[in-house]
């Protein structure tokens, strides 16, 4: 796996970020690639190439690859794999699914930030109003930290896409925070509200698997996950791991978070008659 936490990310460049999307998302193929072969499909110079091996912290791509080598020799997900590989009998593409979905895991731990999940929690405790974009299958998450946040007095208005988002936009204010759920590519309307940020001076969290440092560039947080290469299929397991933490943050720091668990616990005694949990 590729261990990224070290890398100073401010000393990354535009170019630099499309270099560490590929690995991220090529990893099994960069033993048999050159440099020449990375630089040539990501479009960049071999000056370019060499410049960010530096940066990362190897000479070339032959003392990173050797790294990778030793490193692959002991992860988690090899250790699983091994385990999952004595169960006989198993159906093997969920063993499949069981080990992409650590590996996700752990290439997202490698551009995991702890600051970024911080402020992401502040942000949320700090506006009262927050509004959400998340398409497709980014809704269901949303929904989860909808559902968990509840009962902290936090609620979300969910922006619809199309058209209709620019009656959003008349409403929401300087002292509002916006979340968006970015996956696969940047869509029309995320374009738009981060357009209008500027203008209207919002707060913006950032969910996304792209490393793109145009998305870094204008929001206030951008929490990273991986959901695996373009061809596979794109789990939420990785971005549901990066929820759970800012929930679990917001919880932490929320000022009356007792008080409204209490609360609730109230509520639920008084009418569980009507219905049983």
């Amino acid at each position: 796996m590729i261990e990224l936490l070290e890398i100073d990310k401010n000393k990354l460049t535009k170019k630099d970020y499309m270099i560490l999307d590929y690995l991220l998302r090529n990893e099994n193929q960069l033993f048999y690639e050159s440099s020449k072969d990375i630089a040539e499909k990501i479009g960049v110079s071999n000056t370019t190439i060499s410049r960010f091996w530096k940066k990362i912290g190897y000479q070339n791509i032959k003392e990173f690859q050797k790294w990778m080598a030793e490193k692959t020799e002991a992860t988690p997900a090899l250790k699983i794999k091994n385990t999952l590989q004595k169960l006989e009998g198993k159906d093997s593409d969920l063993n499949e699914l069981f080990l992409k979905s650590i590996k996700n895991i752990e290439k997202t731990i490698a551009l995991f930030s702890y600051e970024q999940v911080d402020k992401a929690a502040d942000l949320v405790l700090k506006h009262k109003r927050i509004y959400v974009f998340a398409p497709d299958a980014s809704f269901g998450v949303a929904h989860i930290i909808q559902y968990r946040l509840r009962r902290f007095g936090i609620e979300f208005i969910f922006i619809n896409g199309g058209s209709s988002i620019y009656e959003y936009l008349i409403n929401i204010k300087e002292d509002d925070l916006v979340i968006i759920f970015c996956f696969s590519r940047i869509l029309a309307e995320t374009t738009i509200l981060l357009e209008q940020k500027k203008a209207a001076h919002y707060a913006v969290i950032i969910f996304t698997d792209l490393l793109s440092q145009d998305l870094q560039e204008k929001s206030d947080v951008i929490l990273y996950s991986y959901r695996g290469e373009p061809t596979e299929y794109h789990s939420m397991t990785a971005p549901m791991a990066i929820v759970d933490c800012v929930i679990i943050k917001i919880a932490m720091k929320a000022e009356n978070a007792v008080g409204h668990m209490d609360k609730l616990n109230q509520i639920r005694g008084k009418y569980q008659g009507y219905i049983k949990r």
